[in-house]
């Protein structure tokens, strides 16, 4: 039997919202995989069982911190701490330079 609950489960919340931040950033799970040297599969895995706790630092990583390790896996990382930068933040030249005049 065809009922809405079916209808909603197709069209639900990603199951790991941090882990499409980190593609959508990337350009596409392919680039992401690439970015982490593996198979395009593997990501696409992720997608369903979520970023294994041994590859969180390594997305992180690729992305620059601009998807963090607390959207990856919050439940083994908690809330992100307010002050937290990422270590993987790149600095802008012109913002390293601006305060130096």
């Amino acid at each position: 039997m065809f009922t809405l609950s079916a209808v909603n489960s197709t069209q639900s919340e990603p199951q790991n919202p941090g882990l499409e931040a980190a593609i959508l950033v990337a350009g596409s799970p392919g680039a992401l995989a690439l970015l982490l040297s593996v198979e395009p599969q593997v990501v696409t895995n992720w997608r369903r069982r979520g970023v294994p706790p041994h590859r969180v630092l390594a997305v992180e990583q690729a992305v620059c911190g601009a998807v963090t390790r607390y959207e990856l896996r919050p439940e083994i990382y908690g809330e992100k701490p307010a002050d937290w930068v990422s270590p993987f933040v790149r600095n802008e030249p012109a913002a390293m330079s601006a305060g130096a005049g």
